[in-house]
């Protein structure tokens, strides 16, 4: 029996813009606080895995295509920022 919404996992942050998804990973544009990457490997424990404090991030979005790396367009006060994701080895 379905009783509606539920939630399993929480991430502390004061400043969401914007998310995109792919797959385990998380990508949040967090204003002030740049761009955050989490692990949702297990969803009820996200995990902060990457971030970039470079931008005032308000959008986001991931350029497809087969790549060794992972590249976000990342909109920001001053234009378009792409920014290169690195996520630790372990984690992959």
């Amino acid at each position: 029996r379905i009783t509606g919404p539920e939630v399993r996992g929480f991430y502390p942050t004061d400043a969401f813009e914007d998310a995109v998804f792919d797959g385990r990973y998380a990508y949040i544009a967090e204003g002030y606080r740049g761009l955050a990457v989490l692990d949702l490997e297990d969803p009820e424990f996200p995990i902060l895995v990457s971030r970039c404090r470079d931008v005032f991030a308000f959008g986001v979005d991931l350029i497809p295509g087969e790549r060794e790396s992972t590249f976000a367009v990342v909109s920001d006060v001053q234009g378009i920022n792409i920014v290169e994701i690195h996520i630790p080895s372990w984690l992959k």
